[in-house]
């Protein structure tokens, strides 16, 4: 169970008390953190989110490091059993990943990103939370069996 967190990041401490999140919106909520913080950008764990600028935004970047560094980050985030799918494409500046996983509770966590060093923010759409920077909204997931 973790702290739920508002649109902008923070905690949600609305009406004076904090909330939680459990189950596959979780881990949705855990994959969104890892994948939309720049490594190097949290004090308490430097390794902590995805190497954008070592790895991605560098000229004549490497797909398959890319790859290895997003899978393991996604496989690596609690509450992931395995990796399902996962696609991932250069067009000239820009990089879109798709990628889909089975949660601990048997649901499936469908997501993708585009990452634009040209653009003003990457775009992070994971399972029920879609995210432009910090903006998000509703969609549907569903359950293996």
């Amino acid at each position: 169970m973790d702290l739920l967190l508002t649109s902008t990041g923070d905690i949600d401490f609305s009406k004076g008390d904090f909330h939680t999140v459990t189950g596959p919106d979780e881990v949705v909520q855990r994959l969104r953190l890892q994948l939309g913080v720049r490594q190097g950008e949290w004090a308490l764990d430097l390794l902590f989110g995805v190497d954008w600028l070592g790895l991605v935004f560098i000229k004549n970047p490497s797909l398959s490091i890319i790859n290895a560094h997003l899978k393991s980050i996604i496989v690596g985030t609690e509450g992931v059993t395995r990796l399902l799918s996962y696609t991932a494409e250069v067009t000239g500046r820009t990089l879109d990943v798709e990628f889909e996983v089975l949660t601990d509770t048997g649901d499936v966590v469908e997501g993708s990103l585009t990452a634009d060093p040209d653009g003003s923010a990457a775009a992070i759409q994971i399972a029920g939370i879609a995210s432009i920077g910090f903006g998000i909204c509703t969609m549907p997931r569903r359950k293996v069996d």
